[in-house]
């Protein structure tokens, strides 16, 4: 990433790629035969408008199918306010998970790799 920010100062292209990773869009459509580099959304084309409908609704169809948690913003996709309080609860979901780590909460492999080592040092300690 900071290469990018560098050569981006003197390359187009990659400034342009940057300003995607920084500013990401809702949705993203390419043509990857004419453009491999995936620069040029199309999602507002309207010459692919039935191509995007029509992976919108196999992408429904699937989120169906498994349950996804993500059916709902991405149904609603359209208002900022939803997309943002599900990035959000996710987040401090995760922030959680790190909290308790940053605790000392290990998990199941954590705990038998803590307790050899434990019982590693109270043979050496035994020994001496």
């Amino acid at each position: 990433f900071r290469a990018m920010r560098k050569l981006a100062a003197t390359d187009e292209r990659i400034a342009a790629r940057l300003e995607l990773f920084q500013h990401g869009v809702t949705e993203e459509f390419y043509d990857y035969e004419r453009d491999p580099d995936a620069l040029h959304n199309l999602i507002n084309d309207p010459e692919y408008q039935d191509e995007i409908e029509r992976h919108r609704a196999l992408m429904r169809k699937v989120m169906e199918e498994s349950h996804d948690p993500v059916l709902e913003p991405f149904l609603r996709r359209d208002e900022p306010a939803v997309v943002s309080a599900y990035v959000d609860r996710v987040q401090a979901e995760a922030d959680a998970r790190g909290g308790q780590r940053a605790k000392g909460k290990q998990g199941p492999k954590k705990k038998q790799n803590a307790k050899k080592r434990n019982a590693k040092k109270q043979g050496e300690q035994a020994r001496s």
